[in-house]
Protein backbone atom coordinates (compact mmCIF):
# COMPACT_ATOMS: atom_id res chain seq x y z
CA UNK A 1 0.00 0.00 0.00
CA UNK A 2 1.53 3.32 -1.00
CA UNK A 3 0.38 6.71 0.26
CA UNK A 4 0.96 9.68 -1.88
CA UNK A 5 2.76 12.71 -0.43
CA UNK A 6 0.67 15.28 -2.28
CA UNK A 7 -3.08 14.01 -1.82
CA UNK A 8 -2.49 12.05 1.02
CA UNK A 9 -4.70 9.07 -0.40
CA UNK A 10 -4.29 5.95 0.25
CA UNK A 11 -2.93 3.15 -2.57
CA UNK A 12 -3.50 -0.44 -2.69
CA UNK A 13 -0.77 -2.24 -4.33
CA UNK A 14 2.39 -0.42 -5.30
CA UNK A 15 1.47 1.71 -8.14
CA UNK A 16 3.41 3.95 -10.21
CA UNK A 17 1.42 7.22 -10.26
CA UNK A 18 -1.69 8.28 -8.36
CA UNK A 19 -4.85 7.76 -9.56
CA UNK A 20 -6.21 11.05 -7.62
CA UNK A 21 -3.91 13.81 -8.62
CA UNK A 22 -1.43 12.06 -11.41
CA UNK A 23 2.19 12.32 -9.40
CA UNK A 24 4.48 9.56 -9.40
CA UNK A 25 5.70 7.80 -6.00
CA UNK A 26 9.13 9.63 -5.19
CA UNK A 27 10.75 8.81 -8.67
CA UNK A 28 10.12 10.98 -12.04
CA UNK A 29 9.15 8.42 -15.14
CA UNK A 30 9.79 9.22 -18.68
CA UNK A 31 6.72 8.83 -21.76
CA UNK A 32 8.62 5.23 -21.93
CA UNK A 33 8.59 3.93 -18.66
CA UNK A 34 12.39 4.47 -17.51
CA UNK A 35 12.54 5.52 -13.92
CA UNK A 36 15.25 8.29 -12.43
CA UNK A 37 16.04 10.37 -9.49
CA UNK A 38 13.54 12.54 -7.99
CA UNK A 39 16.13 15.36 -8.90
CA UNK A 40 17.27 14.38 -12.92
CA UNK A 41 16.16 16.84 -15.31
CA UNK A 42 16.35 14.15 -18.26
CA UNK A 43 15.62 10.48 -18.62
CA UNK A 44 19.05 8.65 -17.27
CA UNK A 45 18.16 6.01 -20.05
CA UNK A 46 16.68 7.47 -23.00
CA UNK A 47 17.39 11.53 -22.77
CA UNK A 48 13.67 12.68 -22.95
CA UNK A 49 12.98 15.93 -20.99
CA UNK A 50 9.47 14.39 -20.66
CA UNK A 51 9.68 13.56 -17.08
CA UNK A 52 6.35 13.03 -14.45
CA UNK A 53 6.26 15.59 -11.54
CA UNK A 54 6.71 13.25 -7.79
CA UNK A 55 4.95 14.35 -4.98
CA UNK A 56 6.65 15.97 -2.49
CA UNK A 57 9.65 14.16 -0.58
CA UNK A 58 7.81 12.21 2.89
CA UNK A 59 7.66 15.06 5.70
CA UNK A 60 9.63 14.08 9.01
CA UNK A 61 6.53 13.16 10.96
CA UNK A 62 5.15 10.73 7.88
CA UNK A 63 8.63 8.72 8.43
CA UNK A 64 8.93 8.84 11.92
CA UNK A 65 4.86 7.36 12.11
CA UNK A 66 6.20 4.64 10.10
CA UNK A 67 8.85 3.85 12.25
CA UNK A 68 6.37 3.91 14.62
CA UNK A 69 4.31 1.54 13.85
CA UNK A 70 7.08 -0.90 13.06
CA UNK A 71 8.09 -0.64 16.81
CA UNK A 72 4.67 -1.20 17.72
CA UNK A 73 4.27 -3.74 15.38
CA UNK A 74 7.76 -5.66 16.48
CA UNK A 75 6.25 -4.84 20.79
CA UNK A 76 3.01 -6.62 20.02
CA UNK A 77 4.72 -8.98 18.58
CA UNK A 78 7.43 -9.90 21.14
CA UNK A 79 4.72 -9.37 23.56
CA UNK A 80 2.10 -12.16 22.09
CA UNK A 81 5.09 -14.56 21.62
CA UNK A 82 6.44 -13.55 25.79
CA UNK A 83 3.02 -14.18 26.30
CA UNK A 84 2.67 -17.53 24.79
CA UNK A 85 5.88 -18.97 26.30
CA UNK A 86 4.63 -18.07 29.60
CA UNK A 87 1.44 -19.79 29.93
CA UNK A 88 2.82 -22.73 28.24
CA UNK A 89 5.63 -22.77 30.74
CA UNK A 90 3.13 -21.64 34.01
CA UNK A 91 -0.39 -22.84 32.55
CA UNK A 92 -1.57 -19.51 32.59
CA UNK A 93 -4.84 -19.20 31.19
CA UNK A 94 -4.28 -17.00 27.36
CA UNK A 95 -7.56 -15.27 27.91
CA UNK A 96 -6.45 -12.62 30.61
CA UNK A 97 -4.00 -11.71 28.12
CA UNK A 98 -6.54 -10.83 25.21
CA UNK A 99 -7.45 -7.45 26.31
CA UNK A 100 -4.92 -5.92 27.39
CA UNK A 101 -3.64 -7.24 23.76
CA UNK A 102 -6.87 -5.53 22.25
CA UNK A 103 -6.04 -2.49 23.97
CA UNK A 104 -2.38 -2.22 22.32
CA UNK A 105 -3.60 -2.65 18.71
CA UNK A 106 -5.99 -0.25 19.14
CA UNK A 107 -3.70 2.07 20.94
CA UNK A 108 -1.45 1.68 17.76
CA UNK A 109 -4.64 2.42 15.18
CA UNK A 110 -5.02 5.55 16.95
CA UNK A 111 -1.66 6.76 17.33
CA UNK A 112 -1.14 5.94 13.85
CA UNK A 113 -4.24 7.93 12.45
CA UNK A 114 -2.95 10.11 14.60
CA UNK A 115 0.44 10.76 12.95
CA UNK A 116 -0.68 10.75 9.77
CA UNK A 117 -3.78 12.42 9.15
CA UNK A 118 -3.44 15.83 11.00
CA UNK A 119 -3.77 18.96 9.25
CA UNK A 120 -0.53 20.48 7.50
CA UNK A 121 -0.25 23.96 10.13
CA UNK A 122 0.08 21.34 12.85
CA UNK A 123 2.45 18.67 10.86
CA UNK A 124 4.46 22.09 9.94
CA UNK A 125 4.78 23.07 13.70
CA UNK A 126 5.82 19.52 14.34
CA UNK A 127 8.56 19.13 11.88
CA UNK A 128 9.74 23.18 12.62
CA UNK A 129 9.88 21.81 16.79
CA UNK A 130 11.62 18.36 15.22
CA UNK A 131 14.22 20.60 12.99
CA UNK A 132 15.07 22.62 16.24
CA UNK A 133 15.47 19.99 18.38
CA UNK A 134 18.28 18.41 15.66
CA UNK A 135 19.61 21.43 15.18
CA UNK A 136 20.68 21.86 19.02
CA UNK A 137 21.37 18.25 19.62
CA UNK A 138 23.74 18.78 16.70
CA UNK A 139 25.31 21.81 17.94
CA UNK A 140 25.80 20.34 21.63
CA UNK A 141 26.85 17.44 19.55
CA UNK A 142 30.05 19.78 17.82
CA UNK A 143 30.73 21.28 21.22
CA UNK A 144 31.84 18.50 23.10
CA UNK A 145 34.01 17.38 20.26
Amino acid sequence: MRRCTACFRFHPGRPTFCSYCGRSFDLRICNRGHENPRAAQFCAACGSADLSTPGPPASLLHRLSGAVLYLFVVFILSVVALSMTLSALHSIDGEALSGPLVALVLMLGVLYWTTTLLPGPIKRLGAKAGRALWGSMRKKKGRHD
